[in-house]
């Protein structure tokens, strides 16, 4: 994995190639960037001639706060502080992320997020869905405790995103929002309004979206709508979807649970969900980067 790295949060880099066209894009991120930067991928371009002929896809990003290597987040749904503990431990070798929720944060307080930032990336899975003013309060605790991300929900419209993105930049920290998710019932309300809230979140200056492994053919929509923005799909595993077809979809990180803190080897099974990912990023490379 390559990473171009820059001294600027919230810049990030996609090593791409066109033709015979070798370039670094921008990826824009919820920080402000100066318009002096804005020459700055053609700048580089020179070091991006010496790069190997390839197309890496999903997104090689760099910022202060997630970097995506292996593609895999562990969600650690589980509501021991021992257990997480251990669990997180075995599998950070092949994760860029542990997703924290209700679940364990209710069990072992705000402190979990802490513990586990000492190793690790945390994104905190609240859901936030509410009035921007208790957003911005619940976000603050969240980055406050140790997080360096944070969900929520589209559904209470942009002025209640907004404030969860103001407070991020506060802390240098990604937002990231639902657009559906994965389990059968997203199809009664969430579904059919996926598209318009992928818009909203394009329009919000969030960092990326989640959309659900499960129905890969929503993940390949949605890319249409966000573009470059990132992309995490939850549901692999228990829920019944896979890695590979939701990475081949146009997702850059899969979000697996239960497949990982209940195996009989977290670290083995981990493991082969990056070898899966990696082996889905291939394919979707030698296909020129089309979503299947």
């Amino acid at each position: 994995m390559i990473h171009i790295e820059k001294g600027v949060k919230g810049i990030g880099y996609r090593v791409m190639e066109t033709g015979f066209e070798r370039h670094l894009r921008p990826i824009s991120y919820p920080m402000p960037v100066p318009n002096t930067l804005n020459p700055l991928p053609y700048s580089l371009s020179p070091i991006a001639s010496f790069l190997p002929k390839i197309l890496f896809y999903p997104h090689i990003m760099t910022c202060d706060a997630m970097k995506l290597s292996s593609g895999l987040v562990l969600a650690l749904d589980v509501t021991d502080r021992s257990r997480a503990l251990d669990v997180a431990a075995r599998v950070a070798p092949h994760i860029d992320a542990v997703k924290v929720g209700y679940p364990l944060v209710l069990s072992c307080g705000t402190g979990i997020i802490g513990e586990l930032a000492k190793s690790s990336y945390v994104l905190c899975d609240f859901k936030v869905a509410d009035i921007p003013n208790t957003n911005r309060l619940i976000a603050s605790e969240a980055f406050k405790a140790g997080a360096k991300g944070i969900i929520c929900h589209a559904f209470p419209g942009r002025d209640s995103i907004a404030a969860v993105v103001e407070e991020a930049k506060k802390h240098g920290g990604d937002v990231l929002v639902v657009t559906e998710m994965s389990h059968p019932g997203a199809l009664d309300f969430m579904a059919p309004k996926a598209e318009q809230m992928a818009r909203l979140a394009s329009d919000s200056n969030v960092s990326g979206i989640i959309a659900p492994a499960t129905r890969p053919e929503r993940v390949k929509a949605l890319r249409a709508i966000v573009g470059d923005m990132l992309i995490i799909s939850p549901g692999v595993g228990a829920q019944g979807g896979t890695a590979s077809r939701a990475i081949s979809a146009g997702a850059d990180a899969i979000i697996v649970g239960r497949s990982l803190y209940e195996a009989p080897d977290p670290a083995e099974a981990a493991s082969m969900f990056s070898s899966e990912i990696a082996e889905a990023r291939n394919a979707f490379r030698d296909k020129g980067g089309k979503g299947s």
